[in-house]
Parts: structure tokens; C-alpha cells; sequence
């Protein structure tokens, strides 16, 4: 009885390891656009690229060397520029990480424009959307409380 109890004490204590080697295949990198965008603010864009599972990163890393325009229908309304050093474009310094690509002009409520950024070592990218018209209020009220003593 005490030989059967010490059997699967030795296999817990000797233990068993296996190793396996997978190969995962590597995605190609594509490039990523952060573009939000608010009416009365100027136009701010953010390049990096997608990054495999098998690289490790510390971080999204701005993608420079691209040509960003913004459109309105078929006419060109800017071409934004690389953000690469502090001015009153560019904002904090921490976020020249995500920026990347500022411009001058701003949105308009109720218009519809279209992004596209072209870069040599990735495909290029289009994205359009309608800048949100201003949310009225139907009703505001407002009501003041004091506290007793």
C-alpha cells in the first residue's frame, strides 16, 4: 500500500517538461491612423504601424515621412506637416508621440472630409467621415441647495 502512495509522489517530484517550438508567421507591418478629429480644433494625426506578436515593443512608435492630406470632396484643404519639434501647433511634448501630423485649419460642423495619408514602405490609407454637427440642449435647468447650520 505505502509502494502505491509513493508512485505518484516520485512522478509529482520528478515532474514532466515538455517544449514546443511554434512557428507563428510574421505579419507584415500596416500602418495605423489616429485621427480624431473636433470641430473648432486643429487637424491632429498620429502614424505608427501594427507590430507583430513575436517583437516586443514599448510602445506605439510614430511612423515619419508621410504625406497626410486632409480633403473636402475632391478639393485639397491641407497637407499636414510632421510636428518634430515644440510649437503652438504641435501641443504638450508628450503627445508628439501619437500626433505626429498637425495643420492649421479646422474642421467645419455638418461637412464631410476625407483623410488620406500615403507613405513609401506602406499601403496607402483613406478614411472619410462627417464632422458632428454641435447637440443643442432641448431644455437646461439648474437648481441651488444649502446646507442648514
Amino acid at each position: 500500500m505505502r509502494r502505491l502512495f509513493l508512485l505518484p509522489l516520485l512522478l509529482i517530484v520528478t515532474g514532466c517538461e515538455l517544449t514546443l517550438d511554434i512557428e507563428v508567421p510574421r505579419a507584415d507591418q500596416v500602418l495605423v491612423v489616429d485621427a480624431p478629429f473636433e470641430v473648432g480644433q486643429p487637424w491632429r494625426v498620429g502614424l505608427s504601424h501594427s507590430t507583430s506578436v513575436q517583437e516586443y515593443d514599448d510602445g506605439l512608435r510614430g511612423v515619419y515621412g508621410a504625406t497626410v492630406e486632409i480633403y473636402r470632396g475632391d478639393v485639397l484643404v491641407e497637407t499636414l506637416f510632421h510636428c518634430e519639434q515644440i510649437s503652438p501647433h504641435c501641443g504638450r511634448p508628450s503627445d508628439l508621440s501619437r500626433i505626429g501630423y498637425v495643420g492649421q485649419t479646422t474642421p467645419e460642423a455638418g461637412v464631410t472630409y476625407t483623410l488620406r495619408v500615403r507613405h513609401p514602405d506602406f499601403a496607402d490609407a483613406t478614411a472619410t467621415d462627417t464632422a458632428p454637427l454641435p447637440i443643442a440642449p432641448d431644455q437646461l435647468s439648474a437648481s441651488a441647495t444649502t446646507r442648514p447650520g
